[in-house]
């Protein structure tokens, strides 16, 4: 539950559906697996059902959280993460991602002038104990990006990464879809 927004985020609709949902269908043909993480009964919406989820260890709440959760179960696995409050967020913004990955660094993120954008990023197997030292010091995963051993990209159009913190994003970003949609309609 989002207090800013006075509901959950995730359950949000933008785009016909949940913005989990929306976001699961957007990563889904670009990854080999995606998952929802999640707290323990934190979602029940029926059109989550059939998304595979991860489920956050401890009592711990926030992003971190679920990254580290996820390496916990898979440490072998690199996590392309992306936040549920990004409903602008589309396939060639993670084609992108995926495509200047930069393995041999601890992470690639975008960057919107000099700040790292770490709710759409990739976090190599390897950080996951640097990870845990950030989460332990009560900072969050944009510490891991302002490394010199992780890469950042410049987006051209950072729109996509916009966030949904409150009702009146959630009113801009409704706009910027009605537009979008508006723009995309043959005359």
């Amino acid at each position: 539950h989002s207090r800013r927004m006075g509901h959950p985020k995730a359950l949000i609709n933008y785009h016909g559906l949940p913005q989990a949902a929306h976001a699961y269908n957007v990563l889904k043909d670009s990854i080999p697996q995606c998952f929802l993480s999640m707290r323990n009964n934190q979602f029940s919406h029926r059109s989550l059902k059939n998304i595979p989820k991860i489920i956050d260890q401890g009592n711990h709440q926030g992003p971190l959280s679920g990254i580290l959760s996820a390496m916990a179960e898979y440490p072998k696995t690199s996590w392309l993460v992306i936040a549920c409050d990004m409903p602008l967020i589309n396939k060639f913004t993670i084609e992108m991602l995926i495509n200047q990955r930069a393995t041999k660094m601890l992470g690639t993120a975008f960057s919107i002038g000099d700040k790292p954008q770490p709710m759409c990023a990739i976090y190599e197997a390897r950080t996951q104990k640097i990870l845990k030292s950030i989460y332990l010091r009560g900072q969050g995963p944009s510490q891991l990006f302002k490394s010199a051993e992780a890469k950042l990209i410049t987006l051209n159009d950072p729109s996509s990464l916009t966030n949904a913190n409150d009702p009146k994003d959630y009113d801009k970003i409704i706009k910027t879809i009605t537009a979008r949609a508006s723009d995309s309609t043959p005359s």
